[in-house]
Formats: structure tokens, sequence, C-alpha cells
């Protein structure tokens, strides 16, 4: 990771967790990440005990970076957002301007 990149990922022995409480795509919520994310990175949506979690492995290599709904679960999201499964997911967030990457 650069220095210039910003964040508080934790490391892949000890993910970082953020939690969003009331995350709204109609009312305009947007998680950005575009100083967390390198080159590397990668974002993928899993579910676990009924919310939807958002994992970053910030430069490639295991993820490093958790963002727990506690306010939705995986389907809720992908409902949200039309997306037809998690990796689609991402892209529908990014397109919609709610998940801020670059």
């Amino acid at each position: 990771m650069s220095p210039d990149m910003l964040g508080d990922q934790g490391s892949v022995a000890t993910p970082a967790v953020d939690r969003i409480m009331d995350f709204s795509k109609t009312e305009g919520d947007k998680i950005d990440l575009k100083d967390l994310l390198g080159d590397d990175s990668e974002l993928l949506f899993t579910e676990a005990g009924g919310k939807a979690e958002l994992h970053i492995e910030t430069q490639g290599n295991g993820v490093d970076q958790k963002i727990v709904f506690d306010n939705a679960s995986l389907a809720d999201l992908q409902l949200a957002f039309d997306a037809s499964d998690s990796a689609n997911l991402v892209t529908k967030m990014v397109d919609s301007g709610n998940l801020i990457i670059e």
C-alpha cells in the first residue's frame, strides 16, 4: 500500500471491522474507499449472521478490512441495487455512486 493511501485497515490475520448502522441507497448514503484501495485490491460481498459484509483485500493477498451492514442482509442489498449476485452488487453500487472506489 502506498504511503498516500488513508485508512485503518487491519491485517489478514486480524482484519479491521467497521460497522454501518443504517445504510440506505434511497437516502444517498455513500461508502468512500478510494483512499484505501490500491492496484491489487479486491472487494467481495458476503453474509454472516444475517448481515451483509463487504470484504476488502487492500493488497490482493487476503481480507484485511470488513464493513458490516448492521441493518441489511446480502439479499436486502441485492434487492435495493437490483443486483443478480454479490459480484454484481459491487458493480451496481459503484455505478450508482453509493460505493466510491476511485
